[in-house]
């Protein structure tokens, strides 16, 4: 088993762990290893040089999944500093595949998905495009 990151990158990112924690760390680093590894295996990413990006990617998985951990059950987070707001509303916990494409899809090369855009037109009482917008 190859691994990326130990709980010492973790610990260097996050902070010190109790012996309780830094011993879950380590499995769930073990666990984020096999995923990366079957990742590279299953899209074919060329893994010269990529090390440093394992690790990262394994350490922020982590702190990912200990996250999310500490949120089961809650709908919603809501955060405020004076007049400003900021709530996160809670699914459900993203795959392995799903995260890594999202955060480390560029550098990988993995990335996939692709870009839309509309055109948006106002309209007045009549029906008729407002503003002159007919001209795009």
């Amino acid at each position: 088993m190859h691994r990326y990151a130990t709980v010492e990158d973790y610990e260097a990112r996050y902070g010190t762990l109790g012996n309780t924690e830094a011993a879950r760390v380590q499995l769930l680093l073990d666990d984020a290893a096999v995923k990366i590894t079957a990742l590279i295996e299953r899209t074919g990413i060329d893994v010269e040089g990529k090390c440093d990006i394992f690790r990262v990617m394994c350490c922020e998985y982590v702190h990912y999944k200990m996250q999310f951990a500490s949120n089961v059950g809650l709908s919603s987070v809501t955060h405020q500093a004076g007049s400003f707001m900021e709530t996160y509303s809670l699914k459900s916990e993203m795959g392995f595949d799903k995260w890594a494409r999202r955060h480390f899809g560029d550098v990988l090369g993995i990335a996939t998905g692709s870009a839309t855009t509309a055109k948006i037109a106002i309209h007045d009482r009549s029906g008729a495009i407002a503003g002159g917008l007919n001209d795009w």
